[in-house]
Parts: structure tokens; C-alpha cells; sequence
């Protein structure tokens, strides 16, 4: 992964949630990544995460953070357009529709399609490895961040791991779409995820 500094205008912003049900101690956290994406030619972009953080919520506070969240982010890049991802499963779907009744147009459900974690996680690495997922140079919550996704899929929690995969895969089959073209369905073979 490499460390710069971020862009001035962005093309888009992300924001990628995995929500969690419930809030015990011993529960997933509920994982917020934020995103600012750089179109620098057809087909090639630049990833930029720049804020991560993950809490344990109950499902009013959850909805609240998500709200609050995506008008942060609309106040800071107002003329960047903006998506808010939250997984089509378990607590998200719940979130969605209620979200959809009154602030649809900001907030989009992603289905995993039966997809594994795992599956998922490896289809994101070509990203990361092609040197386009950028980090900034530093952050309180970046250590933790890099430790969960290096750590993956042995580490105690995959929060992040699940957010990050979400944004980085939704707007890379997103441009697929929008080009009316089809994304080739994600297989990976003997994809290794490599400290950069």
C-alpha cells in the first residue's frame, strides 16, 4: 500500500459500511471506510481512503452515523459525487429500507452474490497491487487498519477487510456498468495479498 498525499478534486466519494447486529463485546464492530476516487485515464483510478473507523451500535445510533456520515462528507466535497454502501444482509437491510424512505438517492445496497469474504477480499487485491489504493500519510486509526487487512482472514476481526472490499469492487463493476459492458466474474487463482 502507498502513502500520499490526497487529491484536491476528486471524481467521486465512497463511503462504505459493514454493518454488525449486535453490540457485545465479543460481536463484529459495525465499519465505516471513506474514499475519494481519482479517474486519471479510461479504466484507471486511484483509490484514496481517507478516514476509517468501526464502533459497536445499536441500530438508532447506527442509522444516525450513517446519516451524519454521509452529510459530513457532502459538506466537505460538494461538487464530488457521492455513494453510501451498506451490505444487502443481516443488520444492513434493515438500514436500507430504512434509509430508502427518506434519503434513498444517497444510499445504495450491495449484494455480495453469494460471494465469500474470502473470494471478495482477493478480487480487491488486484487493486491494491497494481499500486491504486492509496493511504494517507498518517492517521490515528491507520495502524489498525493495515493490521486487519494483513492480518486477514486469520485476524480476530474483518470489518474494515469488508468495507474495503465493498467500495473497491462496487466502483469497479460500477464503471463496467455505466460503459455497458459486463465485469468478468471474479475468480482469482493464486491471488496473494502483499505488503506494499
Amino acid at each position: 500500500m502507498n502513502l500520499i498525499e490526497l487529491p484536491r478534486n476528486p471524481d467521486y466519494t465512497i463511503i462504505s459500511w459493514d454493518t454488525a447486529c449486535e453490540i457485545g463485546e465479543k460481536n463484529d464492530y459495525s465499519a465505516c471506510t471513506i474514499w475519494l476516487v481519482s479517474e486519471l485515464k479510461q479504466r484507471m483510478r486511484q483509490y484514496f481512503l481517507i478516514e476509517a473507523f468501526k464502533e459497536r451500535l445499536l441500530f438508532p445510533d447506527l442509522e444516525k452515523k450513517v446519516i451524519a456520515t454521509a452529510d459530513r462528507y457532502r459538506n466537505l466535497y460538494p461538487d464530488t459525487p457521492q455513494k453510501t454502501l451498506i451490505e444487502n444482509a443481516s443488520s444492513g437491510r434493515q438500514l436500507i429500507q430504512s434509509l430508502d424512505r427518506s434519503n434513498g438517492r444517497w444510499f445504495e445496497g450491495v449484494s455480495i452474490n453469494g460471494q465469500d469474504k474470502v473470494a471478495r477480499f482477493l478480487s480487491a487485491c488486484s487493486i491494491f497491487e497494481k499500486g491504486n489504493v492509496l493511504l494517507p500519510t498518517s492517521a490515528h486509526w491507520l495502524d489498525e487498519y493495515r493490521n486487519e487487512l494483513l492480518r486477514f482472514p486469520n485476524g480476530k476481526f474483518d470489518d474494515y477487510v469488508d468495507s474495503t472490499s465493498q467500495a473497491l469492487l462496487w466502483r469497479q463493476n460500477r464503471l463496467f456498468l455505466d460503459s455497458g459492458r459486463r465485469p468478468n466474474p471474479i475468480r482469482p487463482k493464486g491471488s496473494t495479498y502483499k505488503r506494499r
